[in-house]
């Protein structure tokens, strides 16, 4: 079997969308064994979130370029792909071959719904769908007091670890891997 038939059945994608970092980034970390090909989707109807406005606009152009100058340091490229997310991160996979596709949560509403379906569908052509906590100190929904019921008030912050559950400190950030390697370069191209 042909290398790059081999490196490409065994290649993730990392779906960045609001965490361009590479330091203590979990996605990009959990792909740090296998080649990667890293994906930024301009969804112009906001993939459950709201729409950018003009500053948004500007800080996530000068984020990418960023991204994609630390990317490229390190060996890999970004490829930024225009349309809807769902769809285009649902094609991709299949198209690079991939065994699995990482991202980093998000937390509203429309957001969580869309991580959702993606996994699903991911899971339906047989490609793990993983998500990471990497904007929270705590995960939300895992918030809860030595009884096991939700915290209601900021004061449970204030109490010992010992008296709230999900509440011990927290790990230190991991530093980004100095070399990646990418999937093979015809898996997935700029779309403009």
């Amino acid at each position: 079997m042909p290398t790059e038939t081999l490196l490409r059945a065994s290649a993730d994608i990392v779906w960045l969308r609001d965490d361009f970092r590479l330091d203590d980034q979990p996605s990009i970390h959990a792909a740090a064994d296998l080649p990667a090909l890293f994906v930024y989707v301009h969804d112009e109807a906001g993939g459950g979130a709201r729409p950018l406005g003009g500053a948004a606009k500007w800080r996530l152009e000068k984020s990418l370029a960023a991204m994609e100058a630390e990317l490229s340091a390190r060996g890999a490229r970004l490829d930024i792909v225009r349309g809807d997310a769902e769809g285009a991160i649902l094609a991709l996979a299949p198209a690079a071959g991939a065994s699995r596709v990482l991202w980093t949560r998000r937390y509203e509403g429309g957001a969580m719904a869309l991580d959702a379906r993606v996994k699903a569908a991911l899971k339906e052509h047989g490609v793990d769908g993983l998500s990471f906590n990497g904007r929270l100190l705590r995960e939300p929904l895992k918030l809860a007091k030595a009884d096991g019921a939700p915290i209601n008030v900021f004061s449970a912050f204030l109490a010992p670890p010992s008296r709230a559950r999900s509440l011990a400190r927290t790990h230190a950030g991991a530093r980004a891997p100095d070399r990646r390697a990418l999937a093979a370069r015809g898996a997935a191209s700029r779309l403009d």
